[in-house]
């Protein structure tokens, strides 16, 4: 009754051969098997991507701080003189010793100690011992330094993710980039008199020729590339 409506059926109702099994199950198997080999490798880009939005998003997250001129505290409860807030970027020198310095960033608090009198900040990251110039700072009442919120892995997952360096903008091997309300404004530290935006690039150890960046200019404009 079927083939009396559908006339060309017939000639399709033989079924498939051996050999297109044989040829359908190989394909599946190499297909498959490229998946697996290239497991690794997809894992770890996975990673690069996840670490440099993950940059993107704590630029924007410290960008918004420094707008809404945000409140923070220290361990004690005491609340932080905070003027701004900004992200920290060394290559060679750890603030957290516990992840290696190209692996890591610091999301500061731009601060005055306690105990100094109120001042106008400098606009980038002091580390602990050092101090902030226009804090009038009293070496001995303070450990003096910017007030850390976090540090960031940006390996958290051991896939060979590391911050490769700056793309031509930076005069050195850190920077800090600093947003100040009420705008923000925007303060890059050793940024180039050429250039007005940095540019951080993240590449991965066993492949340096793979790379992902986070550029933030001078207007606040953050984007991922």
């Amino acid at each position: 009754m079927v083939f009396k409506f559908f006339k060309n059926l017939k000639k399709y109702s033989k079924g498939v051969t051996l050999i297109e099994i044989m040829v359908v199950l190989f394909l599946i198997a190499l297909f498959g098997s490229m998946v697996i080999v290239n497991f690794p490798n997809i894992e770890r880009q996975s990673a690069l991507s996840r670490s440099t939005y993950k940059l993107a998003q704590d630029l924007r997250k410290v960008q918004d701080m420094g707008l809404s001129g945000l409140k923070t505290t220290y361990n004690d409860g005491t609340t932080v003189r905070a003027s701004g807030y900004g992200i920290y970027v060394d290559l060679y020198s750890a603030v957290n010793n516990k992840i290696p310095a190209n692996q890591q960033y610091t999301i500061y608090a731009d601060s005055c100690p306690p105990s100094a009198p109120p001042s106008a900040p400098d606009h980038k990251y002091n580390l602990l011992g050092s101090y902030d110039a226009y804090c009038n700072y009293d070496s001995n009442a303070d450990n003096g330094g910017d007030h850390i919120i976090d540090t960031i892995n940006v390996d958290p997952d051991n896939s060979g993710v590391y911050i490769q360096g700056f793309k031509y903008s930076i005069d050195g091997n850190h920077t800090s980039i600093n947003f100040s309300p009420p705008n923000p404004d925007i303060n890059i530290e050793n940024l180039d008199s050429h250039y007005n935006a940095v540019e951080i690039v993240l590449g991965l150890k066993s492949d340096p020729g793979t790379t992902r960046s986070v550029t933030v200019n001078k207007s606040g404009l953050i984007d991922v590339q």
